[in-house]
């Protein structure tokens, strides 16, 4: 047996890379979960937020009735990692 994410997911998983390289530059180095609110880093993480409120991600697998896009688990399994990697 051989599991695969869909091309579809594959492309979700391209354009959060994308779109990570393009809203936080070459020079981002990563904030530590520990320090997210410290006073350097709060600028960032809060720049960081509302691009990806714009993007409809913080709610992505929220039902589309409730404003979420109504994605899967998968979808946001995909966007966690990148995430998580980034």
């Amino acid at each position: 047996m051989q599991l695969e994410f869909s091309s579809t997911q594959s492309k979700f998983r391209q354009e959060i890379r994308s779109f990570l390289k393009e809203v936080l530059g070459p020079e981002w180095s990563g904030i530590l979960p520990d320090s997210y609110f410290t006073e350097e880093n709060f600028p960032k993480v809060r720049f960081l937020t509302k691009k990806l409120a714009q993007k409809g991600w913080l709610t992505m697998s929220w039902p589309k009735q409730y404003g979420g896009l109504g994605m899967n688990h998968f979808d946001h399994l995909i966007f966690s990692e990148e995430m998580a990697y980034y």
